[in-house]
Order: structure tokens, then sequence, then C-alpha cells
């Protein structure tokens, strides 16, 4: 019986955890004055996670998985 109730209990806890909402972030980084795309432009988050990524051959960059809420993103590109 002990063991049974050990399995519900761990079963319940990662449902828990899976219920967790996220978002995911996209976009394309372009030129503001010929509207070219920029490859190799780096956008980071601004928060505690400091995740960034670094945008491809067409501009284009994604963030998986962050959580809900308003972001705040730095775009830098030399």
């Amino acid at each position: 019986m002990k063991r049974l109730f050990l399995m519900i209990v761990i079963g319940v806890t990662s449902l828990a955890h899976a219920q967790i909402i996220t978002q995911t972030i996209k976009g394309t980084i372009l030129d503001k004055q010929s509207q070219t795309p920029l490859p190799g432009a780096v956008i980071q988050i601004l928060d505690s996670t400091k995740k960034y990524t670094t945008t491809n051959d067409i501009g284009f960059f994604k963030f998986s998985e962050i959580p809900i809420g308003r972001i705040n993103i730095r775009v830098t590109f030399t």
C-alpha cells in the first residue's frame, strides 16, 4: 500500500510541473532603412535567465519556453 501511495504522489507532482505555461518569442530583424534581413544579430532577453540567440541567414530568431509575461529584449548588430 505504501508503494502505491508513493507512486501516486510522484505522478501528481510531475503533472503539476508539466502545467507551467510558457510562450515562444520569434521574429525577423531588419535594417531600418533598407529593410533587408540582418544575419548574425544578437538578441538577448533582459531578465535573470540571460538567454540569448543570434539571427540566421534571413534574420530570423526564436526563443522557446519563455515564462508568460512582458519581456524586454536587446538587439545588437555590429
